[in-house]
Order: C-alpha cells, then structure tokens, then sequence
C-alpha cells in the first residue's frame, strides 16, 4: 500500500529516536528480475515529516493538470482523426497520449487516495505501458514514413507489445517486473 499514513504519539518523540519499518516484498520471480526495492514501489520520494507538512506536499494539483492536458491532446487527435481518417497518425498520437496520461496518473496522488488496493494501479500502468510505446512507433512511422509498409520491425514490436500486455492480463502480478523486463 502506498500513502499509508502512521500517527506516532508526540510524546513518544525524543530528542534522538529510531524508527524501525519493515516491508515485506515480493521474492524475485525469476534471475533475470532481482526485487531490487524490497518491498517499495519506488527507491526514493519517501517523507518522513508532520502529517500537516506531508499532506501539503503532497497535494499536487499541478500533476492534475499536466495529467488533464495529455487526456485533451489525446482526445482532441482522435477527434481530428474521425475528421480525417486517411491521417492516421491522428489516432496513434492520440491513443499515445490517453495510454501515457493513465500510466501518469496510476502513480498520481489522487488515484492512491481513489484506490487503496494499488494492484489495480500496478494493472493498469504495466497494461498501458507497452502499448504506448506501440502507438507511439506507429505515429513516428505514419508521420514521416507515411507510405512504407509495415516491415519485419514494427511487425515485432506490434505481437511483443500486444502479448506483453495480454500477459499482465492474465498473470499474477508478482510477475510483472519480470515481464518488463523481457
């Protein structure tokens, strides 16, 4: 769980004391995927503060806002391209933008505070994830390629990144890390 909020009584606090917190991870699934967090989602950005101090840093509506802009930028590609559907990097861009605003917004503030189970945000970033990358190559290609076809390259990374994601699907998510890394 993240944004997991601990209150220590004030009176406990000295002037020198030792925090202790144990995490508990998931054991490497595989060789090629060490769990090199232990047990955190992240190897850094942990605050250790007042709870007022920590609730104010934390409340960031500019990520909102960034994450809003990339939702209206997708929306409004994929409006140009139900206007002019031969332009069809219209739609790979805005597709694009749409999957990279839902993986930004899977580790936001504001989904942590929506959602306490974080499997469901783990699900949906690692999900996107791929297929961004995917739509992203297939707007380069349509942008500046627009009359090549699809070589053996962008047919590769179409099957990978599609199966990819099929898999996070349907694995359980002590296995994600591992796929990423494949």
């Amino acid at each position: 769980m993240r944004n997991v909020k601990i209150s220590i009584s004030f009176g406990l606090l000295k002037q020198k004391n030792r925090l202790v917190i144990r995490l508990a991870g998931y054991a490497p699934t595989s060789p090629i995927a060490p769990n090199l967090l232990f047990g955190l989602r992240f190897n850094k950005g942990y605050i250790l503060d007042y709870e007022n101090n920590i609730t104010e840093k934390q409340y960031k509506i500019s990520e909102l806002v960034l994450n809003s802009i990339y939702i209206f930028f997708g929306f409004y590609h994929l409006f140009f391209f139900i206007r002019m559907p031969t332009k069809k990097y219209n739609f790979y861009f805005g597709i694009f933008s749409i999957f990279i605003s839902i993986y930004f917004l899977a580790f936001s503030y504001f989904s942590l505070q929506l959602f306490q189970d974080t499997r469901i945000l783990f699900f949906l970033s690692y999900t996107v994830q791929p297929l961004a990358l995917f739509s992203f190559l297939m707007f380069l290609k349509n942008y500046f390629y627009i009359n090549s076809h699809l070589n053996f390259f962008y047919k590769y990374i179409l099957v990978s990144n599609i199966s990819i994601s099929l898999l996070y699907v349907f694995l359980p998510i002590n296995y994600y890390f591992s796929l990423l890394y494949i």
